[in-house]
């Protein structure tokens, strides 16, 4: 596993919220919690914008140009939810071996996988 990802999965070991920037050039940043990751794909909990917890977002790593560590200094959300005794959920028993894996293993225990296409 590659230096930067092991960084970026201690986030998670650590329970500190992260931004996650991806290529090419996508505008919406992730926010959330690293809750599982492999060498092909990150596993986040995500945090919406009204600081509630919303689903799960897997992302290629390849996909992942940068992240930042959101802590008390820099988050309101962090803080919010941790005032609210809210955490995050461990992963789901989903395989992070290939996207494909990762379809098929979530939609055995979800009856609804959404897949988003981005521009590229």
């Amino acid at each position: 596993m590659e230096k930067w990802l092991k960084k970026l999965v201690k986030t998670g070991e650590q329970g500190l919220m992260v931004r996650i920037d991806r290529r090419p050039d996508i505008k919406d940043r992730i926010e959330g919690f690293v809750v599982g990751a492999s060498p092909e794909i990150v596993l986040i909990h995500v945090v919406d914008p009204s600081v509630r917890f919303n689903g799960y977002t897997a992302i290629r790593t390849i996909d992942i140009t940068a992240f930042r560590v959101l802590d008390d200094t820099n988050s309101f959300a962090g803080r919010a939810l941790q005032l609210r005794g809210e955490a995050p959920v461990s992963r789901p028993d989903v395989s992070l071996v290939d996207m494909g894996t990762l379809l098929a293993t979530a939609g055995l225990i979800n009856e609804l996988v959404a897949i988003q296409e981005e521009k590229r």
